[in-house]
């Protein structure tokens, strides 16, 4: 996690990012599962999702929130309650 990090200024460090390489180091050893990693970030523009602020993911809760409000109104109806 820290040559990730090191590696990588622009996202840094994020404890969600162990539980992906958690998976990762059951598969393989440290330099393929870092190598992994870097790839898997970079393909699914993951970046964002762990960098500071976390933006992408404040985006990912609002389209679930309006997928939910469309497709299930109760529910959301529920969670606005």
């Amino acid at each position: 996690m820290k040559a990730f990090a090191n590696k990588n200024k622009d996202v840094g460090y994020c404890q969600g990012m162990g539980f992906v390489s958690a998976i990762f180091l059951t598969y393989m050893d440290e330099e393929a599962a870092f190598w992994m990693l870097d790839y898997t970030v970079k393909k699914h523009k993951l970046q964002g999702y762990f960098a500071q602020a976390m933006p992408s993911l404040s985006v990912a809760f609002y389209k679930l929130q309006m997928l939910i409000k469309k497709f299930i109104p109760r529910l959301h109806h529920h969670f606005v309650r």
